[in-house]
């Protein structure tokens, strides 16, 4: 019999993929109006901004990379989940924590990225688990 990919995985995918556009919209607007509104020091502006960008790249990296893994049962994309999720959440915690100006909004989108980043983590480490032991079956 063949295995199947963990649903629930997928299905965390897919609202993940979701929430980063939303995340990456409400961030780009949060920042256009801070740069009209806020004192930003030289540079700073310019540096979180690219921040957001490289994160939203590095998200849309995790969750293919899960993805593909999840859906062709391949560790190594599994594994590549893993280690882009590392510095997704390193710039997460950069931005709910340590950036310039944090906002209510920002904050509770950061956390929650923060969080659903956490448990792709820690469900790609059970895909993993699982699909070595061979145990997930189809009937």
């Amino acid at each position: 019999m063949a295995s199947s990919p963990l649903v629930s995985l997928e299905l965390l995918f897919r609202l993940s993929k979701l929430f980063v556009v939303v995340w990456f919209v409400v961030e780009i607007l949060v920042f256009v109006w801070k740069a009209e509104v806020l004192p930003y020091p030289n540079g700073t502006l310019a540096a979180e901004i690219v921040l957001v960008i490289i994160s939203a790249i590095l998200e849309f990296l995790r969750i293919s990379f899960g993805r593909r893994g999840n859906l062709t049962q391949e560790k190594r994309f599994l594994v590549a989940s893993i280690l882009v999720s590392l510095p997704s959440a390193i710039a997460f915690l950069y931005l709910f924590l340590w950036q310039t100006y944090v906002l209510r909004i920002e904050f509770g989108f950061c956390i929650a990225a923060f969080v659903l980043n956490g448990l792709a983590f820690l469900l790609n480490i059970a895909a993993i688990v699982i699909f070595s032991q061979g145990k997930y079956k189809r009937n």
